[in-house]
Formats: C-alpha cells, sequence, structure tokens
C-alpha cells in the first residue's frame, strides 16, 4: 500500500508518495560498493500549492517516479538508502551509499 505525507517548504506544499516495488537483490559494482538484499520503493512528489522555479515541474504537470533502495548494509545498527535513481532531462541520476559513519564512534566503515 503507498504511503502518502504532506511536505510543506514554505514556498510550496508537496505530497510525497512511497509506493513498495519489493526485494531485490544488488550487486556490488564499480558504482555501488553495497551487495546484497534491499527494498525498494517508488518515489513521487507532486506540488499541491506554489511553483517551482524555471523548468522543474508544477502543480497539475506530470508526476516523475524515482527510485530508492533501503537496506541495513554489514556493520550499520540503522535501515538506510543504499542506492537512488531518477531520470532527467540530461540523463538518469545515480546515487550510491560509500560509507557508513556512526556518529559516536571514531572510524567511518567503508563498504569494500
Amino acid at each position: 500500500t503507498p504511503a502518502r505525507a504532506p511536505m510543506n517548504s514554505g514556498s510550496r506544499v508537496v505530497s510525497i508518495t512511497l509506493e513498495p516495488m519489493g526485494w531485490e537483490i544488488l550487486q556490488q559494482s564499480n558504482k555501488g560498493r553495497f551487495s546484497g538484499e534491499a527494498f525498494k520503493c517508488g518515489i513521487r512528489h507532486e506540488v499541491l500549492a506554489g511553483q517551482y522555479k524555471g523548468d522543474w515541474p508544477g502543480k497539475g504537470e506530470p508526476v516523475e517516479v524515482s527510485n530508492i533502495w533501503i537496506a541495513k548494509p554489514e556493520g550499520s545498527p540503522l535501515w538506510q538508502p543504499v542506492r537512488f535513481e531518477r531520470s532527467t532531462g540530461f540523463g538518469t541520476v545515480i546515487a550510491h551509499l560509500e560509507a557508513i559513519e556512526v556518529i559516536g564512534e571514531q572510524t567511518t566503515k567503508r563498504l569494500d
């Protein structure tokens, strides 16, 4: 079941929807260091009030979907995003988890 939440940035109100898409096995690559089982969600945002400046989508325009994968990497006490993808007019933006730093500890764990 999708989960929805309104968010107010002060200049606009958007509705954020997370839609569960299921479990996937991510392989470690030269771009992403995490490997293992991760839960994939689709993320949609829709402008409810206010406007984006420039060419960004505004109220009533098509809602684009981003994808996020959430997992609990080895050595981490928390579930967290390990991968994010979004298509843009320039290409696909992909972000990967590279390291985990637990506040209160003196070391940063690299995922390699």
